[in-house]
C-alpha cells in the first residue's frame, strides 16, 4: 500500500499521471513565499465489509470521468505546513517551493508581485493552498516560473479571473501574457483552463523535471471524486 513517501516521490516524478488516480489536499503556509517544510499523510475513510474494518477508496477514485472504473488501492493525501516536532507515524516531511495566497486587494493586476521558481531548482516541489474562488497565475520567464495564488474579493471570483486575462501582468514584465487558471462560472470556460469553484475544488502543484517546471490542476467534486486532472505549464 502506498506511503506517505511514496507518494510524495510520485508527486516529483509523474505528477501527471499520480493526481489522476490519488486525490491531493493541500493547506498552503500562510507565510510568504519561499521554501517551507511540509508534512504529508495519507487519509483515508475506512468501512465495514462482513464485519471487517477495510480502507475505503471508492470517495477518491477516478471512476467513470477518468475512465478508471476498475483502478484500485487510490489514495487521498493530506499535505500542510510542518508546525514542527514529531510527525505522526507513517507521515512523512519534505521542503517545497510555497506560494502564498494574497488577496486581490493586496495585488496589483497590472503589475503582479510573483514568486520565482528558479531554473534550476535545488527543491523539485511547488505547492499552494487550495484553490475555492482564486485565480492562480504563471509566466515563463525564460529565467524560471513567475507564480501567483490570488484570493477574489468576495463575490468576485469570475470578475478576477476575467480582470487578469484582460489586464494581468507580472511585475518587470509589463508586455508578457500571463497564463491564468481560475474560477469561470457555472458556464464553463469554453474549453478555456478553469473551474466552477461551486462544483469543484481545485488542487495546484508543481514539480521540477528534466529541467523545466510542470505545473498541474487537480479538480475533484463535492464527494471527492477526481473529475480531470489540467497542464497549467
Amino acid at each position: 500500500m502506498l506511503s506517505a513517501a511514496q507518494a510524495i516521490n510520485k508527486l516529483k516524478t509523474t505528477p501527471g499521471t499520480f493526481l489522476r488516480y490519488n486525490q491531493v489536499s493541500i493547506a498552503g503556509d500562510p507565510g510568504a513565499s519561499g521554501v517551507s517544510q511540509y508534512v504529508a499523510s495519507m487519509l483515508d475513510d475506512i468501512k465495514v465489509v462482513k464485519g471487517k474494518i477495510v480502507p475505503r477508496y471508492d470517495n477518491y477514485r477516478p471512476g467513470k470521468i477518468l475512465g478508471n472504473l476498475r483502478k484500485h488501492g487510490t489514495r487521498k493525501v493530506s499535505i500542510g505546513r510542518h508546525g514542527g516536532g514529531a510527525v505522526a507515524v507513517g507521515a512523512t516531511t519534505f521542503n517545497a517551493h510555497s506560494v502564498q495566497m494574497v488577496g486581490e486587494g493586496a495585488t496589483a493586476i497590472p503589475a503582479i508581485a510573483g514568486y520565482l521558481l528558479p531554473v534550476p531548482s535545488a527543491h523539485i516541489l511547488m505547492v499552494t493552498g487550495m484553490l475555492t474562488g482564486c485565480s492562480f497565475v504563471v509566466l515563463d520567464t525564460g529565467n524560471g516560473i513567475l507564480a501567483a495564488h490570488i484570493q477574489p474579493n468576495p463575490g468576485n471570483a469570475v470578475g478576477l479571473r476575467t480582470s487578469i486575462l484582460a489586464n494581468g501582468h507580472f511585475a518587470g514584465h509589463p508586455g508578457a501574457a500571463v497564463s491564468v487558471y481560475g474560477d469561470y462560472g457555472t458556464g464553463g470556460g469554453g474549453g478555456a483552463m478553469g473551474y466552477d469553484h461551486m462544483s469543484e475544488r481545485i488542487t495546484v502543484t508543481g514539480a521540477f523535471l528534466g529541467g523545466a517546471w510542470s505545473i498541474y490542476a487537480q479538480a475533484f467534486n463535492n464527494n471527492g471524486t477526481i473529475t480531470r486532472v489540467d497542464r497549467i505549464l
